[in-house]
């Protein structure tokens, strides 16, 4: 890496966010049961990709689903 000047070097991040954000279990007072009601779908996952330079160039992009080979193309 020492042989690599600063300003060639891009760094890629991803990152993944999954929209089921449903909670399964609650809590209640006493020996009461906890009710209540949830969509049912099946949960999307979206994935961000970024890069960032040395000198602050940024590109970034979103899409639903994970990363494959095309799409890193």
């Amino acid at each position: 890496m020492k042989e690599i000047p600063g300003e060639k070097l891009v760094f890629l991040d991803e990152s993944g966010v999954n929209t089921n954000l449903i909670r399964r279990y609650g809590r209640s007072v006493g020996k009461t049961r906890v009710v209540d009601h949830a969509p049912f779908s099946t949960p999307k996952s979206t994935t961000v990709l970024s890069a960032i330079r040395q000198d602050g160039q940024f590109a970034c992009m979103t899409f639903e689903g994970g990363t494959t080979k095309e799409r890193f193309k």
